[in-house]
């Protein structure tokens, strides 16, 4: 088996173990990145992506928006401690 052969084979398992850091979440894209389970957040909700318009938007934004409507994530969310800087 080649050098990159192994290291594919090996990456679902260093990636299950991975932990993102997004910090204060202006690097990291909303629904483009993997930062909430082990795909992006577009594929994981396709249709909320396809309503979507801020297709690019970075997490600090999406949280920015989210705050200006009155909108924050609850202590019941599994995202909350995604969110906390």
């Amino acid at each position: 088996m080649g050098l990159w052969r192994a290291i594919r084979n090996q990456w679902p398992k260093f990636w299950g173990n991975s932990v993102i850091k997004v910090g204060y979440g202006r690097k990291t894209m909303f629904w483009n990145d993997v930062w909430v389970g082990q795909t992006p957040l577009r594929q994981q909700f396709p249709d909320i992506y396809n309503l979507n318009q801020q297709n690019l938007a970075t997490i600090s934004e999406v949280k920015n928006a989210m705050h200006k409507v009155g909108i924050s994530p609850s202590e019941d969310s599994s995202m909350t401690g995604k969110w906390r800087e």
